[in-house]
């Protein structure tokens, strides 16, 4: 058994089963939290979660210990684009070099999945950049969040989004950009039909 003691990676990618020990568990069901709690993953999947005392260490595991943190399940992150960051203004990160974006991109998805963020949403960007980004992850490339993208923020010409580059006015043109973010792999799409009433 191999064991990791205090500060740990917030990724670990591994074929070998992975337990994390904590000094809280709370698993989602609504019941009390669970001291010095613990978490089996095999193969990537959660099998087990419990008290330490009660929950089995898998052969040639590799043990993660965070006694001073609380295990609690992955966050959903349902209102996200990879190109902005609330907490600067919006045009002035969208007016970057589209390498820059890029990089802030991964810059600021990765802390989100250090931050316990596991699924992201995003809810459109200029240039496929959700689309490539979710492939890159898929393909182990960079570690940021799962993404379920939206592909393109589709407006109408009553509106001005900094992270569209897609308007389209009446039925064929919304259905020419829906397809076209469906091809791209888009997961859901995103209509804004006015600054008022978004869709």
């Amino acid at each position: 058994m191999s064991e990791t003691k205090g500060h740990a990676g917030p990724v670990v990618r591994t074929h070998r089963p992975v337990v994390v020990h904590g000094k809280w568990l709370m698993d989602g069901t609504g019941r009390r939290p669970i001291r010095e709690g613990s978490v089996v993953v095999v193969n990537g999947r959660i099998e087990a979660v419990g008290p330490r005392r009660e929950v089995t260490v898998p052969s040639g595991a590799l043990v993660i210990e965070r006694p001073d943190d609380t295990l609690v399940p992955g966050m959903v992150d349902a209102h996200n684009h990879v190109s902005l960051h609330t907490h600067f203004e919006e045009l002035a990160q969208t007016t970057k070099s589209e390498a820059e974006v890029a990089l802030w991109g991964v810059h600021w998805l990765r802390k989100d999945l250090e931050s316990g963020v596991t699924t992201t949403r995003t809810l459109g960007e200029r240039k496929l950049l959700d689309a490539t980004f979710k492939r890159l992850q898929e393909y182990g490339v960079i570690q940021v969040p799962r993404m379920r993208i939206a592909v393109h923020l589709i407006v109408s010409s009553l509106v001005r989004v900094s992270v569209s580059e897609v308007v389209a006015n009446g039925p064929d043109a919304i259905r020419h950009w829906v397809r076209d973010a469906a091809r791209s792999g888009a997961d859901w799409i995103k209509v804004l039909r006015d600054a008022e009433q978004p869709g």
